[in-house]
């Protein structure tokens, strides 16, 4: 990861790089949303869409047996935008 290259995310660069490291890291990531994964409509505007709410799982599924479990939540609250951010360039550091 070049730590240089970091920059504000916009919603559709976030979006993008989700989907581009699910189809990267198959056995690594898994990509869904609140509304497909708990039933949770979206209702906010993102622009001229709806928000999407990510779920993004990553492990590695050809580990057998326990795997520990941790939680990061990047959610923003009013227009703290911090938390997607750090959370992308998080899971690319990880899966680096």
């Amino acid at each position: 990861v070049d730590f240089e290259s970091y920059s504000y995310l916009t919603y559709e660069d976030i979006r993008t790089k989700i989907e581009a490291l699910s189809t990267d890291y198959p056995d690594l990531i898994e990509a869904t949303t609140s509304e497909s994964e708990l039933g949770i409509k979206h209702r906010v505007s993102c622009g001229d869409e709806t928000c999407v709410v990510d779920i993004v799982r990553l492990t590695n599924r050809n580990a057998s047996g326990p795997k520990k479990v941790i939680f990061i939540s990047g959610a923003f609250h009013g227009n703290e935008r911090l938390g997607p951010n750090a959370s992308i360039y998080f899971l690319e550091y990880v899966i680096s």
